[in-house]
């Protein structure tokens, strides 16, 4: 997550989550004159956000696009490759104040999430900041991470690696191995004042058509590489994905080829003001 153009290629789970938003594009309420804005919650390196948000979901005159994230190296590679007219990105902490934001930014038609709720511990001001950067009848789409293998990998590395991983924690969902996640869901969006929402958990399924091709895109996503020497990042990423498929892999053979199947959870929703 600390390195731009690899995540960016990796583009773990782009096609899911273009499924996504073709599946809810019938439910928001564009506007009447085509000049509808759009947050991006969590955009990353800008490719989805360009390439799959804004082609999907608005009119050719939308009047602006803004894409937002924690971490300024993406923003920065983001303004650098997907900047466009009308489309901007900008640092942002969605579980902070963001009054200066807001501030700059004023609210928008519609906000996008995905992929970054879960990295947030404090979900209620979450979505309290989100509901209040929402125009009056605004709608939002949240797309969740709440159960990956990954989570459960973590906790069984080496104890060497713990002074590199202490807030791993802080990486790991806060809807992960609850037992009814979708009941805190609806409640945060209950508290932040919206006025009506649907929420769904979904299975879903990695595939991976070899080992190589898994761990690079991993790599991109593993937060801790960024702290460690190059040959114990390698060393960590090779642990990580022996653990990894240990634990959760089916092998199928195919053309002479192994697929690796992966399962995660999603929760999904949309939520109106």
């Amino acid at each position: 997550m600390d390195d731009p153009e690899r995540y960016h290629h990796a583009e773990i789970l782009k096609s899911d989550m273009e499924n996504f938003f073709v599946e809810y594009k019938a439910k928001i309420r564009l506007r009447a004159d085509g000049k509808d804005s759009l947050l991006d919650v969590g955009c990353a390196g800008g490719n989805i956000t360009v390439d799959v948000i804004r082609s999907t979901l608005l009119p050719e005159t939308f009047s602006r696009v803004v894409g937002v994230d924690i971490n300024k190296a993406m923003i920065d590679y983001a303004n650098e490759h997907f900047r466009l007219p009308n489309v901007s990105f900008d640092v942002l902490n969605i579980g902070s104040d963001i009054t200066d934001f807001a501030t700059v930014h004023q609210c928008f038609d519609h906000i996008t999430c995905t992929l970054c709720l879960h990295l947030v511990p404090d979900q209620e001001r979450a979505l309290k900041n989100i509901f209040n950067l929402l125009e009056p009848n605004g709608d939002c789409l949240l797309y969740i991470l709440v159960d990956c293998f990954v989570f459960d990998t973590y906790g069984k590395m080496h104890k060497k690696w713990s002074k590199y991983m202490d807030d791993a924690d802080d990486f790991i969902s806060p809807y992960y191995r609850r037992v009814n996640p979708e009941h805190f869901l609806k409640n945060y969006l209950r508290t932040a004042g919206f006025a009506r929402y649907e929420v769904q958990m979904r299975k879903e399924t990695l595939i991976f058509d070899d080992i190589e091709t898994f761990k690079e895109s991993y790599r991109s996503v593993i937060p801790f590489l960024h702290r460690m020497p190059s040959v114990e990042a390698e060393e960590f990423v090779n642990e990580f994905v022996d653990l990894s498929l240990e634990a959760t892999m089916e092998k199928n053979v195919l053309n002479n080829g192994v697929k690796i199947k992966l399962p995660y959870t999603i929760m999904t929703a949309f939520a109106e003001k």
